[in-house]
């Protein structure tokens, strides 16, 4: 009896372990933002393209900008502080921006700006995003699949649009989240918050696990049970 308890002692934390690498792990625009970390920021780059199709040039520029937002944003590519991504981490609103809250601007010329995730392993993962326009203009928002589109909708002030499905990728394959100017033609007053998470899916295999750590428990407990005081 001894013999088995050192086992199943043994055993346990191991499938434990196990258990937590394989639960799910998220990735979410707004609590991964940093201008600390450069970018890419780990899975995360943000930046700005042309066009929504064409090349995506990555923001060199992190900064606390002048309402107390973390920003990114190209010197050399920039018209009234746009194209750009901030984030409000404060607990106060800034400027036309909530507190706690991710959000991008488009260019003067339609260009767009980019969150995009870039997916660090295979598997299947769900996506669930949220685009709300935070001012008085009106933007187009998109979210792409390595190109390929999976929503897109044209935000007017106050009006939420959100979307989510689950997905399968390659590691390497890319998210990506976009906003432009919208059919008003006009990149004024289009600051546009987006709320994203991009979450892995467990396996089937995963529940086995989990199960088989609850087995182990109650076999451990039982053995307590039986043991001579």
């Amino acid at each position: 009896m001894k013999s088995s308890l050192r086992i199943l002692k043994t055993v346990i934390p191991l499938v434990l372990a196990m258990s937590a690498s394989a639960l799910a792990a998220t990735y979410d625009a707004y609590a991964d933002f940093s201008i600390s970390n450069g970018n890419p920021n780990g899975v995360w780059s943000y930046g700005w393209s042309t066009t929504l199709l064409s090349t995506l040039n990555l923001y060199p520029h992190g900064f606390v900008d002048g309402t107390g937002n973390l920003d990114w944003n190209d010197p050399n590519h920039l018209f009234a502080g746009a194209p750009s991504v901030f984030a409000n981490t404060t607990n106060n609103q800034q400027g036309t921006v909530p507190a706690h809250t991710a959000a991008f601007h488009p260019g003067q010329a339609d260009e767009f700006s980019h969150y995009v995730w870039i997916a660090p392993t295979s598997g299947l993962f769900s996506l669930s995003a949220t685009f709300l326009l935070l001012d008085s203009g009106g933007t187009d928002v998109h979210i792409l699949d390595n190109g390929i589109s999976l929503f897109a909708a044209n935000l007017s002030p106050a009006i939420p649009q959100s979307f989510s499905t689950q997905i399968a990728v390659t590691a390497g394959d890319k998210i990506d989240f976009a906003v432009g100017y919208g059919p008003d033609g006009n990149f004024m007053h289009d600051s546009t918050a987006i709320s994203a998470t991009i979450s892995t899916v467990p396996e089937p295999a995963t529940s086995s696990l989990l199960g088989g750590t609850a087995l182990l428990g109650g076999l451990l407990y039982l053995r307590r049970r039986r043991s001579p005081r």
